[in-house]
C-alpha cells in the first residue's frame, strides 16, 4: 500500500534572542520564524521614518532587529507611527537573516507592549567584548578619555569619545550628550554604559566593538580631568612607557624639550636631554625649529617606540637647535636592544642626524610629503619633505650627485606582539625639515643619464621626421594607385552591370516570352489533351531553365552590389525584397559604422541572410522579421528572427523532407569556423544565428 508522501513540519519558531544569537549564518539564511518579547535598548532610524534599526533585549540576550515596511502592513500600531523609543517593550515578529557579524531579526511586524527599565548592563573588559559575545546587549566599560568630537550636527548634541582601557582603545557614542556641555572630559575616567555594538569586515570577521550610550545620563565622571592639563606628571628621563610596579596609568604625562621638527596638524619632534620622542596631534599652532615647549599628551606604543599622542603645547622659550649627530647607515643598522646596564644611551630614534648618500630619484608628493631616494653604502634609503615645500626648490638636484642630508630619524624595528625575540633595527628613514637640509657635496658627470637620454632623443626625432617623410611619400604615391585603381573598377563593374542586363533581357526575357506563348497554346488545345499535355511540358522545361538563369543572375548582381556598396547596402537591396515577400515587415539592425570586411566572409554572411530571410517570407507566415549584425571583439553574430509559425528541426532534417537550403547555411557557418545555431518550435517562431569569428575571414 502506497503512502502519500508527508509534508515536512513547519521550522519551530524561536522566541528568545539567545536561541536566534545560537544560529550559524547557514541557519540564519533558511529565515527561521521569529517572535520575541524585550525591551528596546537603542533604536535607529536607517534612511527613513518608516525603516529604521532597533537593539532588543530580553531575560537571555540580546538582537539586532532591521525593520522595513510592507505594503498596506502598517505594522506600526501605535501614535505618530514613529520607530519604538529606548525602553519601550515590544513584541517582535519576523525571520532571521545572517547579518554583517552575527543573526539579526528582519520584523515585518512590531507591536507595542509598554515600558520598563532597561535590563542590568554587564560589566566587561574590552577583551571580552571584543569576541562579540555581548552584541546588542547592555554593558559598561570604564577608561580615561582621550579624544571627543562632535559626530555630527543637529537638534542634540552628539559626541564620540576615544576611551583607553587597560587592554585596549575603545570607542564609545553619545547620542544625545547634551547633559555633557562644559565638561572637558579629555583626560578624565569615566564609565559608559550601554547597548554594544560590533565593527566588522567583508568576511564577517569582528574588528572591534563601541558603546552606544543613550544620554549623557549613561556616562559617569569617576575621576575629572584636571583644570589645568599641563600638571600632568613628568615622563621617564629615558622612556615614555618604562617598567612599572603598579598598573599603567592611561593619564597624560608631561615632557619638555627642544623642537627639532614641526608638521602642524600632524606631528612634532622633541629633543630632551636624553631621549627624542615623536608627538601625534591635531593642534596647529605656530612653532618653529629651536622652540623650547612642554608637551602632554597620551602615551601609546604602536610601533617601535613610545609615542604620545592627541598632544598638547606650549612654549616656554627658544634656543639654538641641537646639532646633528654624524653616522652611518652602517652604525645605525648596528644599534641592538641588548643592553640593559646601565641605560642605553646610544639611541637615534628620533634624533636629528646627518648622513651621506648619493641621489637617485626624487618622487614629487602625491599625498603629504615628497620622497627623496638616496643611496646609502648600497641600500636605498628614504627621506621626506614637507609637501608644503615647493618642488621647485629640488629641480637643481641632479641623480647621482653625492648628498650630505641632515634630518630626524624614524627607526623601524621589526617588532611583532607577541615579541619572540629582542627587536632588531630593520630600516629607518628621515624627515626633512626644509631644502636647506640638503647639501650637494658633489656634481655627477656632465653626462648624466638624462642629457644622454635627450642626446638620444633628439637624434631618435629626427630619424622618426625621416621616417614620416618617406612613409607620406609612399602613401602619397599609394594613394594616386588607388585613384587609378579605384576609377578602373568602376568602370569594369559599370561594364559587368551592363553584361547582366543584356543577359537578362537576352536569356530570362526571352524564356518568359516563349513561356507565355506555350502556355496560350495550351489553353487553344484544351480540347486535344496530349497536344496541350505536350505544351505544357515544353512550359515546364523553359521554366526550369529561366530559373536557372535568375540564380546565375542574381549571384553575379549580389556580387557587384556587395563589391560595390557594401554588405549594410546589399543587406537591405538583396535581402529586404525576400523577406517582405509574404507580406511581413523587414528591420535591419545593423553597427552605426560598419567597415568593409574581407570578401568572403561578406559573402557567406549575406548568403546565409539571403536563404534565411527566404525561408522566412515564403514559410513562416511571420508579420516582424529582424536581421541582427553584430561585431564582437574576435567573431560576428548574425541573426534572422521572426515571429511566424517556426517549424520542426528534426523533421526538415530528416531524409524524408531534407532541406538543402539549411545544409548549405550550415555548411557556409562551418567553413568558415564557425557555426550556425536554430532554435525553433511550431507556432513560436524562428531565430537562426551564425557566429563565425573574424580571423577566419
Amino acid at each position: 500500500m502506497l503512502h502519500a508522501q508527508q509534508t515536512p513540519p513547519p521550522p519551530e519558531t524561536l522566541t528568545t534572542s539567545a536561541a536566534v544569537r545560537s544560529l550559524s549564518r547557514e541557519q540564519a539564511v533558511q529565515r527561521r520564524p521569529v517572535r520575541i518579547v524585550g525591551t528596546v535598548t537603542q533604536a535607529k532610524t536607517l534612511t527613513s521614518s518608516d525603516h529604521f534599526s532597533l537593539m532588543v533585549q530580553d531575560e537571555t540576550e540580546g538582537v539586532w532587529v532591521t525593520a522595513m515596511p510592507s505594503p498596506g502592513a502598517g505594522y506600526l500600531p501605535y501614535a505618530g507611527d514613529t520607530a519604538p523609543s529606548v525602553g519601550t517593550v515590544v513584541e517582535v515578529i519576523g525571520a532571521t537573516a545572517p547579518g554583517g557579524h552575527t543573526p539579526i531579526v528582519v520584523a515585518t511586524r512590531i507591536h507595542a507592549r509598554g515600558t520598563a527599565p532597561l535590563p542590568p548592563a554587564h560589566e566587561v573588559n574590552l577583551t571580552e567584548l571584543r569576541t562579540g559575545a555581548y552584541d546588542s546587549q547592555r554593558v559598561k566599560l570604564s577608561g580615561v578619555v582621550q579624544r571627543t568630537f562632535q559626530d555630527e550636527a543637529g537638534p542634540q548634541t552628539r559626541i564620540r569619545m576615544e576611551i583607553s582601557a587597560p587592554d585596549g582603545v575603545f570607542g564609545a557614542v553619545v547620542a544625545d550628550a547634551t547633559g555633557l556641555k562644559g565638561i572637558d572630559l579629555v583626560d578624565a575616567e569615566v564609565s559608559v554604559t550601554g547597548p554594544c555594538g560590533m565593527l566588522f569586515n567583508s568576511r564577517g570577521e569582528c574588528v572591534g566593538a563601541y558603546v552606544q550610550a543613550a544620554t549623557a545620563a549613561d556616562v559617569t565622571v569617576i575621576q575629572p580631568a584636571p583644570a589645568d592639563p599641563f600638571s600632568a606628571p613628568w615622563a621617564d628621563r629615558y622612556a615614555l612607557r618604562p617598567y612599572h610596579h603598579e598598573p599603567v596609568d592611561r593619564h597624560r604625562r608631561r615632557i619638555a624639550g627642544t623642537v627639532t621638527l614641526w608638521r602642524p596638524g600632524k606631528f612634532m619632534y622633541l629633543q630632551t636631554e636624553h631621549r627624542a620622542y615623536r608627538l601625534e596631534t591635531h593642534a596647529t599652532d605656530a612653532f618653529s625649529v629651536g622652540d623650547v615647549v612642554e608637551a602632554v599628551g597620551f602615551v601609546a606604543l604602536p610601533e617601535s617606540f613610545g609615542i604620545m599622542t592627541e598632544a598638547l603645547f606650549r612654549k616656554t622659550g627658544h634656543g639654538s637647535p641641537p646639532e646633528p649627530l654624524s653616522v652611518t647607515r652602517s652604525r645605525l643598522m648596528e644599534v641592538t636592544c641588548q643592553s640593559v646596564w646601565p641605560v642605553m644611551e646610544e639611541d637615534y630614534d628620533g634624533r636629528l642626524i646627518a648622513m651621506k648618500g648619493r641621489l637617485v630619484r626624487i618622487q614629487p608628493a602625491e599625498h603629504d610629503s615628497h620622497r627623496i631616494y638616496l643611496d646609502c653604502e648600497g641600500h636605498l634609503t628614504q627621506a621626506t619633505l614637507d609637501a608644503a615645500v615647493d618642488v621647485a626648490a629640488l629641480r637643481d638636484l641632479l641623480p647621482g650627485s653625492d648628498l650630505r642630508v641632515t634630518g630626524v630619524c624614524a627607526l623601524r624595528l621589526d617588532v611583532q606582539w607577541p615579541a619572540l625575540g629582542q627587536p632588531r633595527t630593520m630600516d629607518f628613514s628621515l624627515h626633512l625639515r626644509s631644502p636647506d637640509d640638503i647639501v650637494v657635496l658633489s656634481a655627477p658627470s656632465w653626462w648624466t643619464t638624462r642629457r644622454l637620454l635627450w642626446a638620444l632623443g633628439t637624434a631618435l626625432g629626427v630619424l622618426i621626421l625621416l621616417a614620416l617623410w618617406n612613409l607620406t611619400l609612399r602613401r602619397t604615391v599609394a594613394a594616386q594607385s588607388g585613384v587609378i585603381a579605384e576609377r578602373a573598377a568602376k568602370e569594369s563593374r559599370l561594364e559587368e552591370r551592363q553584361r547582366i542586363g543584356r543577359d537578362l533581357h537576352d536569356t530570362l526575357q526571352q524564356e518568359l516570352t516563349g513561356i507565355g506563348l506555350l502556355i496560350g497554346n495550351s489553353k487553344s488545345n484544351l480540347d486535344q489533351p496530349d497536344k496541350a499535355l505536350e505544351t505544357l511540358n515544353m512550359a515546364e522545361r523553359m521554366v526550369q531553365r529561366a530559373s536557372e538563369e535568375s540564380r546565375s543572375s542574381i549571384h553575379d548582381l549580389m556580387s557587384v552590389t556587395l563589391e560595390n556598396n557594401g554588405l549594410a547596402a546589399a543587406m537591405d537591396e538583396l535581402v529586404r525584397p525576400l523577406a517582405e515577400i509574404g507580406g511581413a515587415r523587414f528591420h535591419t539592425h545593423l553597427p552605426a559604422r560598419m567597415p568593409r570586411l574581407p570578401a568572403r566572409l561578406e559573402t557567406a554572411l549575406l548568403r546565409i541572410a539571403h536563404e534565411a530571410a527566404a525561408n522566412a517570407g515564403k514559410h513562416s507566415k511571420a508579420t516582424d522579421v529582424h536581421l541582427t549584425l553584430e561585431m564582437l571583439a574576435d567573431r560576428l553574430r548574425l541573426v534572422i528572427q521572426d515571429n511566424g509559425t517556426g517549424f520542426d528541426v528534426e523533421a526538415v532534417r530528416s531524409h524524408q523532407l531534407r532541406h538543402f537550403g539549411l545544409l548549405a547555411m550550415e555548411e557556409r557557418a562551418l567553413k568558415l569556423g564557425g557555426k550556425l545555431h536554430i532554435m525553433t518550435q511550431p507556432d513560436v517562431g524562428t531565430t537562426i544565428s551564425a557566429v563565425i569569428p573574424t580571423h577566419h575571414g
